[in-house]
């Protein structure tokens, strides 16, 4: 299948653009997805390793309202010739790149570098409160423990107490 250059997909439901198709087929130049249930832009970034790709047809699925979704595809998918059977023009190209200039992408990378830095330092603060939690339920069942066996100790010392008064009760008895 990598030397497959044409893949008609129409029709299928397909709700993502699976991460190996842009790497498994090195070879495809005409993708058509028309009719399908894809309705995420990051589904056409996973198109970017598909360097010979020169024709999209994503028509007939939710992507195509997204806003600049056109102007998105173009920018991403530097060789296509052709985008929902429409010849992609020098001005649509233009277009496209300034939509999305490197300064757009530098500052969405950033953006998610401080998420991802955001993510991993909620997930060290979750992992220290778990360890907490672990050491409170210790803590916890250790201090049940000496309940116990501080309810057990004073169980025998009042059967201890009730013999003892027995005792003396029967010596008085006695007496």
């Amino acid at each position: 299948m990598c030397n497959l250059q044409k893949l008609n997909l129409a029709g299928n439901e397909i709700e993502h653009i699976p991460p190996w198709l842009g790497k498994k087929l090195k070879s495809l130049r005409v993708l058509i997805l028309k009719g399908n249930k894809i309705s995420s832009l990051q589904d056409v970034s996973k198109l970017k390793p598909l360097q010979d790709l020169t024709s999209l047809i994503l028509l007939e699925n939710p992507i195509v309202t997204l806003p600049h979704y056109f102007q998105f595809t173009i920018f991403h998918l530097r060789s296509l010739e052709s985008l929902e059977g429409q010849p992609v023009t020098t001005q649509s190209r233009h277009e496209a790149f300034e939509r999305f200039s490197l300064e757009e992408v530098q500052r969405l990378e950033r953006d998610l570098e401080k998420k991802i830095m955001e993510t991993e330092e909620l997930k060290s603060k979750q992992t220290k409160f778990l360890e907490e939690i672990k050491n409170q339920d210790k803590l916890n069942k250790s201090l049940k423990e000496e309940s116990m066996l501080q309810k057990q100790s004073c169980e025998e010392l009042e059967n201890n107490l009730n013999t003892k008064n027995e005792l003396v009760s029967s010596y008085f008895t006695l007496l």
